[in-house]
C-alpha cells in the first residue's frame, strides 16, 4: 500500500520516478507473478524462472521506461514553457496598452533606428552582396593600362596582342560606349551603343535570347555590318517582334542587319541599348592611342594578382621597342568587375552606413533607459511576483518579452516605411551605382533585419531584467506602507551615462554626416543648378551628309541659335565632353619655349573643343585674360584657354597669357599654334 500511494503522489506531482522506484515496481510485478504460479501448483524455482522469462531483459526494460518518462517530462515542460510565454506576451501587450505614450515612444525609437539601418543596408546589399547576373562573376575582371601608378584605357594594338599572347584568361574583349542615332520603325532616337570585341559574349557568359552573336566574318574590317539589340530596346522600340531578326536598321546613317537580342540581365556596359563589332574600328596600330576598355574572364586557378603580373610583363615586352612617349603604358591594372562598377561609391555608402549605425546605437540606448525607468515604476508588481515565487528566469523572461514586443512593432513600422520609400531609394541609388536595378529581399537582407531586431530586443530587455533580479536578491524591491524604494541612484546614473553616450554618438554621427556632405558637396569648379546637358550625335562617317565639316559647322551654329532662343535658356554652348563624363580626350601638347617644344617630355593633358559661351554656361570663373568670343571663328587665329593646374604643372606657375601651345588636331607641326588667351 505505501508503494501504491507513493506512485500516486508521483503521478499527481509530475515528479519523475527514480531508477530505484522502477526496480522496486518490477520486483513487485515479478513477485506477484511468482505467487500466482505457485498457487497453480508450479514449484517455486520453476515459478521464479517463468516469471523472470516473462519479464524479459530487465535492463532494457528499465531504459525503455526511463525514456518514456523523460519524453513525457520534456513534453510537459515544453507545454508549460509555451503557456508561460503566452501568458507573458498577453501581459506585455496589456501593459503597453495601458501606457500608450510609453509604447509609442519606445516603438518610435526602434522605427527610427531599425528603419534607417534597413534602408541603408538594402542599398549595401544590392551593391556589395547581390550576385552579378553572370556565370561565375568573380572570374570577370576589368583591365586598364597603367603608367607611373595611374591608369588609362588600352591601346587597340595592345588589345590585339593581349588577345593573342596573354595567358591566364579564357577570353579577353575590348569595348567602348557612346551615343548614336538609331533609324528604325518610327522616329529616329538617340541610343547608347557599345562597340565590343567578338569575345565579349564569352567573357560575360551570356547568350542571346533571340538570334545569335557576331560571327568571325562580321567581326572584321570590311565585314557585313551587324547589330545585336538589348532586350529592353527590342521590346520598347520593336514591340518584341521576333520578325525583326534579319531586318535592316540605320545607326548614325549606316545600315546594319539585326542578328540577335541579348537578355536584359546583360546590362553591360551599363545602359547599353545595342552592340556592334569593335574589330572594324580597331585597326589603329599605335600603342599610344588609348581608346578601349578591356574585360576578361580569368582561367581556373588564376588570381587577379597573377593576371595583373602576367599582363604587366607582357605589356612591357610589347612597348620595349617603341619610341619613348609619355603615352606608352608600363604595365596593366586588373580589378574585379564589381569593383569597377562600384567606382568611388563604396566610400559614400560606408560613411552612410556608419552614420545610421550610430543612430541605431542611440535608439538602443534610449530604449534601454525607457525600459529601465518603466521597471522602476513597476516595483510593486515585481515585488508581488517575487513574493509569489517567481524565479530569476521568470523575471528575465517577462522583461525580454516586453522588449521584444516593442522592438517587433517598431521594426515592423520601420520596414513598412522602407518598403514605401523603396522606389525613391532605388532611383537615388541608380545615380550613385548605375548597375543596381533592384533592392532585393533575400536571405542576407532578412538575416540582417532579424538580427538587428534580436539584438535590440535582447540588449534593451536584458539590462532592466538584470537590474530587477539584482534588486530582488538584495531585498531592495519590496512593498511597504508608503510605497516602494526606487532605484533613484541607479536611474540617475544610467540617465547620466545615456546623456553622455548620446552626445558622443551624436557627435560621431554628425562627423560622419558632415564627411558625407562634404564628400558630396566638393567644389567642382562649375555650377550644376539650372544646367542641363544632352548629346547631339551626328552621322559623320564617310559618304554621309555630315561628313563635310562645313555642314557640321552650319548645323551646330543653327542648333545653338535655336536652343538659345528657347524661353528660359540664358546661355547655350557646345563641348566635346561634359564635366565628369568618364571619357575625356587627352594628348601630348607642345608649348613654345618649353622643353616639350624641343623634344623633351610632352605637356600631357586632357582637352576639350568648345564653343564660345561654355564658361558662362557652366559658371566657370576666368582668373586671367578672356574667354572665347564669337570672333574666334575658323578664319581667326587659333586661341586656347588653360586651367590653373595646367599653368602650375607645365609653365612653372608663371603667367601663361600670350604663350603658344599646340595640341593634337590643331594643325601640322609648323602651324596650328594657338595663343593662350585665358586661364
Amino acid at each position: 500500500m505505501p508503494r501504491v500511494l507513493r506512485r500516486l503522489f508521483q503521478l499527481a506531482t509530475g515528479r519523475r520516478p527514480a531508477a530505484s522506484d522502477v526496480d522496486a515496481e518490477l520486483d513487485l510485478h515479478r513477485d506477484l507473478h511468482v505467487a500466482e504460479l505457485v498457487e497453480r501448483g508450479v514449484p517455486r524455482e520453476e515459478a521464479v524462472r517463468r516469471a523472470d522469462a516473462a519479464l524479459g531483459n530487465r535492463a532494457a526494460l528499465v531504459r525503455r521506461i526511463g525514456a518514456i518518462d523523460q519524453a513525457r517530462h520534456r513534453s510537459r515542460t515544453r507545454s508549460e514553457s509555451l503557456a508561460k510565454w503566452g501568458v507573458d506576451v498577453r501581459l506585455a501587450v496589456r501593459g503597453l496598452r495601458r501606457d500608450p505614450w510609453f509604447a509609442l515612444a519606445a516603438a518610435g525609437l526602434v522605427t527610427l533606428g531599425v528603419g534607417a539601418n534597413v534602408a541603408v543596408f538594402s542599398i549595401l546589399n544590392a551593391a556589395f552582396f547581390q550576385r552579378l547576373p553572370y556565370p561565375a562573376p568573380d572570374r570577370i575582371v576589368s583591365i586598364m593600362e597603367s603608367r607611373r601608378g595611374g591608369t588609362m584605357p588600352v591601346a587597340g594594338q595592345n588589345v590585339r596582342d593581349w588577345q593573342a599572347r596573354a595567358t591566364g584568361f579564357v577570353h579577353l574583349a575590348a569595348y567602348r560606349a557612346g551615343g548614336a542615332v538609331l533609324h528604325a520603325s518610327g522616329e529616329p532616337a538617340t541610343v547608347s551603343i557599345a562597340q565590343v570585341s567578338r569575345e565579349f559574349a564569352g567573357v560575360m557568359g551570356v547568350a542571346p535570347v533571340r538570334g545569335r552573336w557576331f560571327s568571325a566574318d562580321e567581326a572584321r574590317v570590311g565585314g557585313a555590318p551587324a547589330v545585336v539589340l538589348s532586350e529592353r530596346l527590342w521590346r520598347r522600340r520593336f514591340g518584341a517582334d521576333p520578325e525583326v531578326m534579319g531586318a535592316t536598321v540605320r545607326i548614325d546613317g549606316m545600315p546594319a542587319t539585326v542578328i540577335g537580342v541579348m537578355p536584359a540581365r546583360l546590362g553591360f556596359p551599363v545602359g547599353a541599348d545595342l552592340w556592334t563589332p569593335a574589330e572594324p574600328w580597331d585597326d589603329n596600330p599605335s600603342r599610344t592611342a588609348h581608346n578601349w576598355r578591356v574585360i576578361g574572364r580569368l582561367a581556373d586557378g588564376v588570381s587577379v594578382a597573377d593576371a595583373a603580373r602576367s599582363l604587366s610583363d607582357l605589356t612591357q615586352q610589347l612597348v620595349a621597342t617603341e619610341p619613348p612617349s609619355e603615352h606608352l603604358a608600363d604595365g596593366a591594372a586588373v580589378t574585379p568587375l564589381r569593383a569597377t562598377l562600384l567606382g568611388q561609391s563604396p566610400r559614400v555608402l560606408r560613411l552612410l552606413q556608419g552614420a545610421v549605425g550610430l543612430l541605431l546605437l542611440i535608439a538602443l540606448l534610449n530604449l534601454t533607459t525607457l525600459l529601465l525607468a518603466r521597471a522602476a515604476k513597476r516595483q510593486p508588481e515585481i515585488a508581488m511576483i517575487a513574493t509569489l515565487g517567481a524565479g530569476r528566469g521568470d523575471l528575465i523572461r517577462r522583461f525580454l518579452i516586453e522588449s521584444a514586443v516593442v522592438t517587433i512593432v517598431g521594426a515592423g513600422a520601420g520596414v513598412a516605411l522602407w518598403a514605401a520609400a523603396r522606389p525613391a531609394l532605388l532611383e537615388a541609388l541608380s545615380r550613385l551605382v548605375p548597375f543596381v536595378t533592384a533592392l532585393p529581399i533575400d536571405a542576407v537582407f532578412l538575416a540582417v533585419v532579424i538580427g538587428s531586431v534580436a539584438v535590440v530586443a535582447l540588449v534593451a530587455g536584458l539590462v532592466p531584467a538584470l537590474w530587477v533580479n539584482r534588486a530582488v536578491d538584495r531585498g531592495a524591491v519590496r512593498r511597504n506602507v508608503r510605497g516602494t524604494t526606487g532605484p533613484s541612484r541607479m536611474t540617475q546614473w544610467l540617465v547620466g551615462v545615456e546623456v553622455a553616450a548620446t552626445f558622443v554618438l551624436l557627435a560621431g554621427a554628425g562627423l560622419l554626416g558632415r564627411s558625407l556632405a562634404r564628400m558630396l558637396d566638393q567644389p567642382l569648379g562649375y555650377d550644376l543648378e539650372g544646367r542641363v546637358a544632352f548629346p547631339v550625335p551626328l552621322a559623320d562617317a564617310d559618304g554621309l551628309p555630315y561628313a563635310d565639316p562645313v555642314r557640321r559647322q552650319v548645323f551646330f551654329d543653327r542648333l545653338l541659335e535655336r536652343v538659345g532662343a528657347v524661353p528660359g535658356v540664358r546661355t547655350a554652348a557646345l563641348t566635346t565632353a561634359v564635366p565628369l563624363d568618364g571619357w575625356v580626350p587627352n594628348g601630348s601638347a607642345r608649348i613654345r619655349g618649353e622643353p616639350s617644344d624641343a623634344g623633351g617630355p610632352a605637356a600631357t593633358s586632357d582637352y576639350r573643343i568648345v564653343s564660345a559661351g561654355l564658361f558662362d554656361a557652366l559658371g566657370i570663373p576666368i582668373r586671367r585674360g578672356r574667354v572665347f568670343e564669337p570672333a574666334d571663328g575658323p578664319a581667326a587665329p587659333a586661341v586656347a584657354v588653360v586651367s590653373e593646374s595646367f599653368g602650375r604643372v607645365h609653365l612653372g606657375g608663371g603667367n601663361p597669357i600670350g604663350r603658344l601651345i599646340q595640341f593634337p588636331g590643331m594643325g601640322d607641326a609648323d602651324g596650328g599654334w594657338a595663343e593662350i588667351v585665358g586661364v
